[in-house]
């Protein structure tokens, strides 16, 4: 049960005269969210297909095609079962978030941790090891010329990080230098 349904719930008992105004008072105080009440239960439930193809790209950086493939590739599951337990307190906009998904602030933290977590736990030995397959000194300067090449001002940048420019050295000497 979340803090507005406790609070409609003491608002009524309180009305029917079932608790005290002290009582009331009481309940109030306790469970007052830190969240603005937000009416997330005005908007719709989120839906892919609903989405048009220019706003899928902008709000998640896919196209709507690639977005059912890249949850496949990444294994991530239909659903997530989140507890009250797993919400961890994070400073970003999730009320930015509340007309295109339709769930309370608490529930887009919850099920953004759970994501997360389950992204880390599937594929997490891909962040902490370096792939010496695909990224020996030689392919890195491939990338990078690549990248340089589609008019990037760096010439030693090999990747990107949500969009966000990565420079390393490429010497071989310095191999264990080469990083994200």
């Amino acid at each position: 049960m979340y803090f507005r349904e406790i609070r409609e719930l003491a608002t009524l008992c309180f009305g029917l005269g079932y608790i005290s105004a002290a009582e009331f008072a009481v309940l109030l105080d306790e469970y007052e969210s830190c969240n603005p009440d937000f009416p997330y239960d005005e908007y719709m439930p989120f839906n892919l297909d609903d989405m048009d193809e220019s706003e899928c790209l902008a709000e998640f950086r896919f196209e709507k095609q690639h977005i059912p493939l890249l949850a496949e590739a990444l294994r991530i599951p239909a659903y997530f079962i989140t507890s009250k337990e797993a919400e961890v307190a994070y400073p970003c906009r999730y009320n930015d978030m509340i007309p295109r998904f339709a769930r309370p602030v608490p529930v887009l933290s919850m099920v953004t941790n759970k994501v997360i977590n389950h992204l880390y736990e599937t594929h997490g030995h891909r962040l902490t090891q370096w792939n010496h397959t695909i990224l020996h000194p030689q392919a890195l300067e491939q990338y990078a010329e690549a990248i340089h090449n589609k008019g990037a001002p760096l010439q030693n940048c090999f990747g990107f990080i949500d969009g966000t420019v990565s420079r390393t050295d490429f010497s071989p000497k310095r191999e264990s230098a080469c990083s994200l």
